[in-house]
């Protein structure tokens, strides 16, 4: 990505497909340059999120296809390089409760 990637960005794949960033987990910001070859020089230097940062997003405006799964399973999302970032598709845990419904489950069977 040319610059760090913040909660309420839209990514959008090759294809067109959009997601729009809902939660950033990782504060640190990186810098990165790399060597020209062809031009025998450094290449631009850029920020962008530290390695291992997790970026969860919602696809916006379009079902998931398979080429969409490919794509984002690659990192080809425009303005990036691709295989810097790679993303995985994940379905809601069907067993997921919040966290507040948690610590009161835990109170209640703590009490009893």
């Amino acid at each position: 990505m040319p610059r760090p990637v913040s909660v309420g960005d839209m990514l959008e794949t090759l294809s067109g497909v959009k997601l729009m960033v809902k939660h950033v987990i990782g504060s640190r910001i990186d810098t990165y340059t790399g060597w020209s070859r062809l031009r025998h020089s450094p290449k631009l230097v850029i920020r962008g999120n530290a390695p291992g940062t997790i970026i969860i997003a919602e696809l916006s405006e379009t079902k998931l296809s398979e080429d969409a799964c490919i794509e984002l399973l690659m990192g080809m999302l425009r303005n990036s390089l691709p295989g810097f970032n790679t993303f995985h598709v994940v379905r809601r845990d069907p067993l997921y409760i919040s966290p507040d419904t948690y610590i009161s489950i835990a109170k209640i069977y703590a009490s009893v």
